[in-house]
């Protein structure tokens, strides 16, 4: 039993692929290759329709605003934007934003510049996690990671629809692969630490890594904490606290100013949070429903046969831990308990529940690497071994070629096939048309300037943006667009606040809801005329787009009126905007006087 348990602890096979070099190498290439097809292929096939439209919205200028007088934050409170507040944001940290908003300077302000950091996060998450299986347990292992990590349609999503955790995954995996190389060079801790401070900059989720390092040192890593080790390993905890200072002192100030921490510690403490009405709530912390909850969305998104073959994984990972005492697993089976104690704790939103999969991956991987090698071995004396190694072998390719198939129909298709939970998941993000409608407006307004030009009430106060509106109005290289681009408020709140409020924040067009049109109109009838704005465009969008989001203002009745009058006109579409199945998705109209529509807003 001794001798077993010495063998199964020193299982760091590197001669799977140790005489063929080149092999190993060009198969990893071929993995890299087609995680990069699967990431980048058709990346903005989905709408912006969900978190990723308003954190997109905000990294434009890296500015905590929302357009909603319903999720309010420090620049509407208080008139002006605060020091303190540009240090986070009302509801996350800061780290993505500032990330998306690098890549919006270089590549400007459009879907593919905003989830382009979220696709190479992705594949280097894919390089740490094949570099974290192979040092911890085997190059095969590595491999293996690798390619089920590839195929993988949980991990294929989060990189591409522009959530914090397709960014917070590649910092975590960064801090844990630094870990495992501190132990036989102890100097990896401090690069361990500074890409934990990323990871807790990116998203409050990342906090289950606290339990866990302090259980993993503890238990499996003393080493840390006696002798001379004891002060870098302080000195590491130093330079996470340092790094998540702005974060703390945003909270402090908030506390100071309006009484309450952030969104997610107002939910974390209880405190009541009036400046986001709409959005006040209480950690959903049901220890019942929750676990279920996460089983559901887990094997929906993952593919029953994936999680079945992760759940089987990590209770062979479980099995070998306790009987044959490997501290390397450790490291994996932690990281899934208290990521399951967290999701048990906040709910199990599917963008949370990402971070599983990574480390599926590696139980998968580390389990197919050791049934490898248990046919290799009995070889010699087992004239059935070939039999089932390469029975095996099928079974492997089978079921990554379904996983491909599945991520392939999930991510990529514009029209999956099959049923939904068998042939492709339930969280893959259609296509309604605001892409065409993005795609549309780019046209229009090419190579034009806002004249006159609009800016947010909340912005009248801050001298870098009207400074920056009257430059864009002053480029002589533009011609001048004066129409005014009305659009119904019903619309689906995150397609709109990344269709239409970018360009009204970005570039100063005059983007209104019929409402705010009304309202504007209701104190001065003549307010955009006087400004030589007399033409509109308006946008009519059909039911399919109407806004269940909690963020869109009550129901509104005025796009109803507008279509009744526009048909009472015989004003027909000048454009007819539809979604790749073909529906009618948007009505563009033109009328050459918007003043004739107040009768009927």
């Amino acid at each position: 039993m001794a001798k077993n348990k010495v063998k199964i602890q020193e299982q760091k096979e590197t001669d799977t692929f140790k005489d063929f070099p080149r092999l190993f190498k060009t198969l990893f290439a071929l993995i890299l290759l087609l995680a990069f097809v699967l990431i980048f292929f058709r990346l903005t096939r989905p709408d912006m329709m969900s978190d990723d439209a308003h954190y997109s919205f905000r990294s434009i200028f890296y500015l905590d605003f929302l357009a909603s007088q319903k999720q309010t934050v420090p620049l509407q409170w208080f008139g002006e934007i605060p020091a303190w507040s540009k240090l986070s944001f009302h509801d996350a940290p800061p780290m993505v934003f500032f990330i998306q908003h690098a890549f919006f300077k270089t590549f400007g302000v459009n879907a593919f510049a905003a989830k382009l950091p979220f696709a190479l996060a992705g594949m280097i998450s894919l390089v740490l996690v094949f570099l974290f299986a192979k040092d911890l347990y085997s190059p095969a292992a590595g491999l293996f990671a690798a390619l089920f990590l590839t195929v993988n349609n949980y991990f294929i999503w989060i990189s591409r629809v522009g959530y914090l955790e397709g960014i917070t995954l590649c910092f975590i995996f960064a801090s844990l692969y630094f870990l495992i190389k501190s132990k036989p060079n102890v100097n990896y801790i401090f690069l361990s630490a500074v890409f934990l401070g990323f990871a807790f900059l990116s998203k409050y989720t990342s906090f289950y890594l606290i339990p866990f390092f302090l259980v993993y040192i503890f238990w499996q890593r003393r080493d840390l904490i006696t002798g001379g080790h004891k002060y870098k390993l302080l000195a590491s905890a130093a330079v996470v606290l340092v790094m998540f200072a702005p974060v703390i002192i945003y909270n402090v100030m908030m506390f100071k100013t309006r009484g309450h921490f952030d969104m997610q510690f107002a939910a974390l403490f209880g405190q009541s949070a009036a400046d986001w009405p709409i959005i006040e709530r209480q950690i959903n912390g049901n220890f019942l429903s929750n676990p279920i909850s996460i089983f559901k969305t887990l094997s929906d998104s993952f593919s029953l046969p994936a999680f079945a073959a992760f759940i089987a994984a990590t209770i062979f990972l479980l099995y070998e831990g306790i009987i044959f005492k490997i501290g390397a697993h450790s490291v994996i089976l932690l990281n899934l308990l208290f990521l399951t104690a967290i999701f048990v704790f906040i709910g199990s939103a599917d963008r949370y529940l990402a971070l599983y999969a990574p480390f599926f991956a590696i139980a998968a991987a580390y389990s197919a690497d050791r049934i490898l090698n248990y046919f290799k071995k009995l070889e010699p004396v087992a004239t059935r071994a070939p039999i089932f190694k390469y029975i095996f072998l099928v079974g492997v390719f089978v079921f990554t070629v379904y996983q491909l198939i599945f991520a392939v129909n999930t991510n990529h298709l514009y029209k999956p096939f099959g049923k939904s939970g068998i042939a492709y998941s339930p969280i893959r993000i259609e296509n309604a048309g605001f892409k065409q409608l993005d795609e549309y407006l780019d046209s229009l307004l090419k190579e034009t300037k806002a004249d006159p030009w609009a800016m947010y009430p909340e912005f009248n106060k801050l001298p870098k943006m009207v400074e920056r509106s009257k430059k864009l109005n002053s480029d002589s290289s533009l011609k001048s667009f004066s129409s005014l681009i009305l659009y119904d408020l019903n619309m689906d709140w995150f397609g709109r606040t990344w269709v239409f409020e970018k360009r009204r924040l970005a570039s100063n067009y005059l983007f209104f809801s019929f409402d705010e049109l009304a309202l504007i109109s209701s104190v001065n009838k003549n307010y955009f005329k006087e400004a030589d704005a007399g033409s509109a465009y308006i946008i009519l969008s059909a039911a399919k787009n109407q806004s269940d989001s909690p963020m869109s203002e009550s129901f509104s009745d005025k796009a109803g009126h507008t279509e009744n009058y526009l048909k009472s006109q015989n004003i027909t579409p000048i454009q007819i905007i539809r979604n790749p199945a073909g529906e009618e998705a948007f009505l563009v109209y033109f009328i050459d006087d918007y003043q004739k529509l107040l009768e009927v807003l």
